[in-house]
């Protein structure tokens, strides 16, 4: 293992920088401002024991004399009731209970309007009833679902394609709006805010499915979706109380169109359905799939890439048809011919049989050479031709001739567009020969269930080449087709700058068998001539230029042993986007807390970058995240979103008790991204990603960094994790300074007259730049050698020689409360001689029998804690010869012999109890062997 190389070290390791920007992020402001007005209600009821009906159940406050706006279901058990009362939760500091009186119910809706008792002389915070939005303008849902914090998530808006039931209420596409931001079921009665905070609508989570633990593959298709009821359905069904927010907002200037809707004007008349079979074939939706989700045969979209025609679709969705029919957004439908076709990339060329002289209108074609991983993108597809399906995300990645994005790309917009923020196609959306929920479910069964929209489809780029000749023999006056605008941008901006910012200090991590355990006996199916096989994979990310890196605990258990050793048949490499790949070791581990430290072998002659940390605490929902790992092996994937919510709690693999300190991310977080960065706006690791989402409820989980900037001072670079040299006291760093804050006074600094205070400056030849050379160097120094250790005291500079502890003998030292050390044949050949004679006749009971083989060493007290001195008859001098251990329906007893430390630390560890066990123990002393009971705990891990 190497020395920690002296450079600078990364201070915001130690604390977050106080002057650095907040997170925030585009869709921050909006939440900002919409939160205050975010409620939550409920309904209690009264009895013998006073309780509230647990659900889901949100409001939204829509005027500041506490009129709110709910859904009708969740109130409804309290009108006419005289053991029920309605109640409204504010999110204000002291989370205020507002009684509340049922105002109105709208039957159409299924809105329900609150007036809350507010006290004289108060209002409330309302939000402004926004405009109408127009398709791809951002959005957010927030909720305040069950009164403890917020939950939000980010995407943009739809319109229908279809329409939906609920209950006793029907609605047709026209009456509702969509949103790829998610809608949970805990999201019943949240608002749909737009970017400048005001309310689009309420959402309505009544159709999105409950959880299934091991779900089937119909469970994974079964119908869910979330949908919401526009504020034009708010203003009708109660006008008198939008009037004053509706006088609010006359006089406002005209609101400018987003980025998001200016691409998706751009592109819309462009993107068409496809349809292969007869003219009449396509299933209808019927009222379970608003958003066009459900797999339909032969029915997708298409995107006119050129004025003569020319669309670009799927395959799978005219390959072999008796007929292929195009449908323009304005209605017009005409049959088309398959020009050619692609199998690899699922894609087709066709031409639709227009009238002469008649032209339509083309995309503007794009290229990835002027687009950057991270760029905003947008999935716009037409499986009806009348209503655009729309999906928000980023570009993730770029893999050969693929673009791999975390936009919800599938069915719902298979053959459709991916384009730029420019509204320029970047590619053509591969719904899949297969079902891709099909495909994930038989590679991974119930685990497909946290695959999120990591798909692949061929770019334009590709396309180009691949159908060159076709497209040259049929022109039309698409210019951008032929040669598309290639420069990229200046300086990338939003997660692309993040992505450009931290790529040198993200990892993907592999966990690799050695060639000798792929050649054994009982791996007759290992590659011939292989020197490592991949077993396990995942993600990391660098905190110090030194090589440190952080990633969970599950990502390397394979490589490791019980207490954090690694195995010897098991090698971990980390590998960096520029394509460099370092050996890793694995320095320390906790199980409870799903982290691992890791060193990269960085050559001497070659440098690493190092993210720098934030501040999780300082984090809001609705705060940008970006998550970069190895999902499913596909290194540096990017993927983004906001904080969903904070503070949240999960099991994950291996673990008893709930992780906990974690935040909640709609970023996609798959197998692989495990112990990855989390970044927020600014690339400051903000979480380590430890767990994907579940079946409907499709979130990420990231340990919060503030918990690992704690874990990974007080427990990963604690002497016990580290398994390294004890020398008895603790640092904590203070303004640029390693300053001693506590000294075991059993141990050996405190023998060696170091003090609390001192400020060390160098432990041997290796320089403190912070608490973490401190603990590291230890681990470089064998327990019983001398070390000298350079401090300050008083303004003046001491050197003390001190004689640490090893790792085996601390341990000892906490399990049974004995300083030991080992006393060799070479050090006093006639006791050690003499202890093994005097051990086997007693163990015999033959007075003349003699060993065949002498032990190499012996056990040795060097010194008896004063919390067990007294208590037992031990001394210092005394020889540990072992323990006499009986197993479990074993007639003998079993005289386990100690030798070395380690081989009393691994006795404890595997016979004894954390709560301590009594063992019959055999000590020399004086030329006689003696049976003294000693008790010795097991040490957690």
């Amino acid at each position: 293992m190497q020395a920690p190389t002296q450079a600078p070290v990364n201070r915001t390791i130690i604390e977050p920088d106080a002057a650095a920007p907040a997170a925030g992020g585009p869709l921050a402001p909006a939440f900002a401002r919409a939160r205050a007005a975010v409620v939550h209600v409920f309904v209690e009821v009264a009895g013998t024991n006073v309780f509230k009906l647990e659900r889901p159940s949100s409001g939204v406050v829509i005027g500041s004399n506490g009129l709110v706006v709910t859904h009708w279901d969740l109130v409804r058990e309290a009108q006419g009731a005289t053991d029920k009362s309605v109640f409204v939760q504010l999110a204000d500091a002291t989370r205020t209970r507002l009684a509340a009186k049922i105002a109105a119910h709208d039957v159409a809706s299924g809105l329900a309007l609150l007036q809350a008792e507010v006290p004289v002389g108060t209002a409330l915070v309302a939000i402004d009833l926004a405009d109408a939005p127009a398709p791809g303008d951002p959005a957010a849902v927030l909720s305040y679902h069950d009164g403890e914090d917020h939950v939000g998530f980010g995407g943009i808006v739809a319109f229908a394609v279809g329409g939906v039931t609920t209950g006793d209420l029907k609605f047709a596409p026209s009456d509702i709006l969509l949103t790829d931001a998610a809608i949970q079921a805990r999201s019943h009665g949240a608002a749909l805010i737009a970017a400048d905070g005001g309310l689009l609508g309420l959402c309505n989570a009544s159709r999105v499915a409950t959880e299934v633990s091991e779900p089937t593959l119909q469970d994974l298709k079964r119908s869910s979706f979330g949908f919401v009821i526009p504020t034009r359905a708010i203003k009708k069904a109660f006008a008198y109380a939008c009037k004053p927010a509706e006088q609010a907002s006359s006089g406002a200037a005209a609101k400018l169109a987003s980025v998001e809707a200016r691409a998706v004007a751009r592109v819309q008349d462009s993107v068409v359905a496809v349809l292969g079979g007869e003219a009449a074939s396509r299933p209808a939706l019927g009222d379970s799939d608003p958003y066009a989700v459900q797999r339909r045969a032969r029915v997708g979209s298409g995107v006119i890439v050129d004025t003569n025609g020319l669309v670009f679709t799927n395959r799978h969705l005219v390959d072999g048809a008796s007929v292929v029919s195009v449908t323009l957004r304005d209605g017009t439908t005409c049959v088309a011919d398959v020009v050619e076709t692609h199998a690899s990339t699922n894609s087709a060329l066709l031409k639709m049989r227009l009238a002469k002289g008649a032209k339509v209108t083309a995309i503007p074609c794009g290229s990835l050479a002027a687009a950057a991983v991270g760029d905003v993108v947008l999935a716009v597809g037409n499986p009806e031709g009348h209503a655009l399906t729309l999906r928000q995300g980023v570009l993730s990645a770029v893999r050969g001739r693929a673009v791999q994005t975390d936009a919800g790309v599938g069915n719902h917009n298979a053959g459709g567009a991916l384009v730029s923020m420019r509204g320029e196609l970047l590619a053509i959306i591969d719904g899949g020969a297969r079902d891709l929920l099909d495909v994930a479910f038989a590679r991974r069964g119930e685990q497909a269930k946290v695959e999120t929209s990591l798909d692949l489809s061929p770019s334009i780029d590709t396309l180009r080449e691949i159908y060159r000749t076709a497209l040259d023999r049929d022109p039309g006056t698409n210019a951008s087709l032929a040669k598309p605008e290639t420069k990229a941008s200046a300086a990338p901006s939003g997660v692309a700058a993040v992505v450009a910012r931290t790529a040198g200090s993200m990892l993907n991590i592999y966990v690799e068998i050695k060639a000798a355990a792929l050649l054994s006996e009982d791996n007759p199916f290992a590659p011939p001539n292989a020197t490592t096989l991949t077993e396990s994979l995942g993600s990391g990310v660098i905190i110090d230029v030194g090589g440190l890196a952080l990633t969970n605990w599950h990502v390397v258990d394979a490589a490791t042993e019980p207490d954090g050793s690694m195995t010897q048949d098991r090698v971990v490499r980390a590998k960096l986007r520029d394509g460099r790949v370092f050996d890793a070791d694995v320095l320390s581990i906790s199980r409870e807390q799903d982290l691992a430290l890791l060193r990269l072998r960085v050559p001497a002659d070659q440098t690493v970058d190092a993210v720098a940390l934030g501040a999780s605490g300082a984090l809001a929902v609705g705060d940008q995240t970006v998550a970069i790992g190895n999902p499913h092996g596909r290194a540096d994937t990017v993927t983004a979103g906001v904080v969903t919510a904070k503070n949240q709690a999960i099991r994950v693999k291996g673990r008893w008790a709930k992780l906990p300190h974690l935040l909640e991310t709609d970023a996609a977080i798959n197998a692989g991204n495990s112990g990855g960065a989390l970044l927020d706006s600014q690339g400051r690791l903000i979480g380590i990603n430890s767990a994907g989402g579940s079946l409907h409820a499709v979130t990420g989980f990231s340990i919060s960094v503030d918990h690992v900037r704690e874990m990974l001072r007080s427990v990963l670079l604690s002497p016990e994790k580290l398994r390294s040299a004890y020398a008895g006291l603790s640092v904590v760093d203070v303004e640029g300074k390693v300053v001693v804050q506590s000294v075991d006074r059993h141990g050996p600094c405190a023998a060696a007259g170091v003090a609390t205070g001192d400020v060390v400056c160098a432990v041997g030849e290796v320089a403190m730049r912070w608490s973490g050379d401190f603990a590291l160097a230890w681990s470089h120094i064998d327990g019983g050698a001398t070390v000298s250790v350079e401090f300050e005291r008083d303004g003046k500079r001491e050197v003390r020689k001190v004689t640490p502890l090893s790792a085996a003998a601390w341990a000892v030292f906490r399990q049974v409360g004995l300083d030991v050390s080992e006393l060799g044949i070479g050090d006093d050949a006639a006791k050690v001689r003499a202890a093994a004679i005097a051990m086997d006749r007693q163990f015999t009971g033959d007075p003349t029998a003699v060993p065949s083989e002498f032990p190499a060493s012996c056990v040795r007290v060097v010194r008896v804690h004063p919390a067990v001195e007294g208590a037992v008859d031990v001394r210092p001098g005394d020889l540990v010869l072992g323990v006499v251990l009986r197993s479990e329906g074993a007639d003998a007893e079993q005289l386990l012999r100690f030798q070395r430390v380690e081989d009393v630390q691994r006795c404890v560890n595997e016979h004894s109890t954390y709560e301590g066990e009594t063992f019959r123990t055999w000590l020399y002393r004086d030329g006689a062997v003696r049976l003294v009971e000693l008790t010795a705990k097991r040490l957690m891990w």
